[in-house]
């Protein structure tokens, strides 16, 4: 995996030659250039190394507003922070090329100049690299994380910017008059782990993880049962206790992950055979050991 330093395509582009010279001098004059890197340190703009092929040398260190795609001055002129909206946001960094909108018309909504238009390149990312390593970053954070959009503006300048700095239009998908974006920042961590109804029925060897509720709810409905209402409550750290409310009577059942262990009731009225779920719940758990005694009521 990539730290501090990833691969950019090989893009052809001008440097403005005061740059090279620490801005002692060069000013108004432009070096051919191709983008060879990115490095990432968090709390800078992201630092670009490029090759000058008239030199037969290498240059590292650049910002973005070191960079032109024509050697002219641009109009507007726009200053570093204009360019790039964020700092980099930790040492691990990627970068992807999103071919879905590679080609689409961009707008970048800059913090001085209004609106300004370009074309897509590729989207610089920043993640946490190393998990032995304390995390002081907000790369990883749902609600501060951006993705740095690397962009050929037509003013001729370059610019970074994130998602919801810019609107994007297709042609063929995009409406004549676009709705105007309502959302909020994501600032939720999604899971599927932790908290939800695996309950422990099934191994590591199960091509498909079974819960309580799937087996029992298809267990009843293969009785041809009516299911009214259902309950389900799980305990700390395991276990999950189920309760049916049924048009024929209820089910309930109770587990212990930890014994591998699964005691349930049926209470049917009428011509239902309980035991047509008590056998289907044993297929499907493949259990080795069971039990099953009928009470007639």
């Amino acid at each position: 995996m990539s730290t501090l330093i990833t691969n950019l395509p090989a893009y052809e582009v001008w440097v403005r030659k005061e740059y090279l010279t620490d801005h002692k001098s060069g000013h108004g004059e432009f070096v051919k250039g191709v983008w060879v890197s990115a490095k990432s340190i968090p709390g800078r703009a992201f630092y670009f190394e490029t090759y000058l092929p008239d030199y037969a040398a290498m240059f590292d260190k650049l910002p973005i507003s070191a960079f032109l795609s024509s050697p002219e001055l641009p109009d507007p002129d726009m200053t570093l922070h204009n360019l790039q909206f964020w700092n980099c946001m930790d040492y691990g960094v990627v970068a992807v090329q999103k071919q879905f909108i590679g080609s689409m018309h961009y707008e970048v909504y800059t913090r001085d100049f209004g609106t300004q238009t370009g074309t897509y390149i590729c989207t610089l990312d920043n993640y946490h690299q190393d998990v032995d390593a304390v995390d002081y970053s907000t790369s990883e954070q749902p609600a501060e994380h951006k993705s740095h959009n690397l962009l050929e503006l037509d003013n001729g300048q370059f610019c970074l910017y994130p998602n919801n700095r810019m609107r994007i239009y297709d042609n063929s998908i995009t409406p004549e008059t676009p709705e105007i974006p309502d959302f909020k920042v994501s600032t939720v961590y999604y899971q599927v782990e932790n908290g939800h109804d695996r309950d422990g029925l099934g191994s590591e060897e199960n091509y498909f993880w079974k819960t309580a509720k799937d087996i029992f709810t298809r267990a009843i409905l293969k009785s041809e049962m009516t299911i009214l209402n259902e309950y389900t409550h799980k305990f700390s750290p395991c276990g999950v206790t189920c309760l049916f409310a049924l048009a024929e009577s209820h089910v309930s059942c109770h587990t212990w992950p930890e014994f591998g262990r699964l005691n349930a009731d049926f209470f049917t009225c009428g011509e239902k055979d309980p035991r047509i779920c008590a056998k289907y719940i044993i297929n499907a758990l493949e259990s080795e050991k069971y039990r099953i005694r009928v009470v007639k009521r």
